[in-house]
């Protein structure tokens, strides 16, 4: 059986605000076991193959030169019978809303008409592999603002309010934002238990099935993304553990390295 996770982008910490994987490749062998969602909008582009998305439950075949367009928060799961390679970005929702684009409350056309998309992304890719542009960043930039104008303007719908996957489903999602928006403070299982009013087994139970972590376990990986994003703003160690809500150095070290792979002073330097 096919699991279920969310994935946590953050704010993208790198000097773009988007994640893109090119080519990736995918056969009856090497799907991913789990679906997952997540806040942040993604576009794939079938670069060669062929394959099935699911959108929701939806199926949506794809061939070469087909763009998918993955709304916020929709449960999606990309695989093949034979085989398949695409290529995937995710957008910052940081940079989205800095642009004024609330792509939270639009629902873009999982299958956008014409080639403009198309174009982009390949742009896209052709200039993300140009290291030796002395503009490649501004020009990334840019080249991602028509992306999300051309959806906005052009693919794209006021998004209606849907309970298809259930209270539970919104109880989950309700949990994550209180989290996001109270990390620095000192939060137990109970309080955020209380805040969304699910008892603490359910929230517990609940939060493992949807997002394939622990309430805890969730709230350290966020801390620790946002502990990345304050070390590379000049914040020392102690100010950033502070900042995210950990009361004790040596435990923020610990769990922070869990999550980040390396050491806080790794990210100052």
């Amino acid at each position: 059986m096919i699991g279920l996770r969310h994935e946590e982008y953050g704010s993208l910490t790198n000097e773009f605000p988007f994640s893109l994987g090119i080519n990736l490749e995918r056969t009856p062998f090497n799907c991913s076991k789990e679906q997952n969602w997540h806040d942040n909008l993604e576009i794939q582009l079938c670069t060669d193959g062929s394959g099935t998305v699911l959108l929701d439950g939806e199926k949506y075949d794809i061939t070469k030169g087909d763009v998918i367009i993955v709304n916020s928060n929709v449960v999606h799961y990309t695989f093949t019978d034979s085989f398949l390679k695409y290529t995937c970005l995710i957008i910052s929702t940081k940079w989205c809303k800095q642009m004024n684009i609330d792509y939270e409350n639009l629902f873009f056309s999982p299958r956008p008409e014409g080639v403009r998309i198309f174009n982009f992304i390949n742009k896209l890719v052709y200039t993300y592999s140009d290291y030796t542009d002395k503009l490649r960043i501004a020009k990334l930039n840019d080249i991602l603002l028509h992306i999300l104008i051309e959806l906005a303007e052009h693919h794209s719908s006021p998004r209606l309010i849907t309970t298809s996957r259930g209270k539970k489903f919104d109880s989950i999602k309700a949990a994550i934002t209180f989290i996001q928006n109270n990390y620095n403070k000192h939060l137990s299982l109970s309080e955020i238990s209380r805040e969304i009013l699910l008892d603490k087994y359910t929230l517990c139970k609940e939060f493992k099935r949807y997002t394939g972590q622990t309430v805890i376990g969730y709230l350290h990986q966020y801390r620790s993304i946002k502990a990345i994003d304050f070390l590379s703003d000049g914040y020392t160690v102690a100010e950033t553990a502070a900042l995210c809500g950990f009361e004790n150095m040596s435990f923020f070290t610990r769990i922070f390295k869990r999550y980040a792979g390396n050491n806080p002073s790794f990210y100052k330097k």
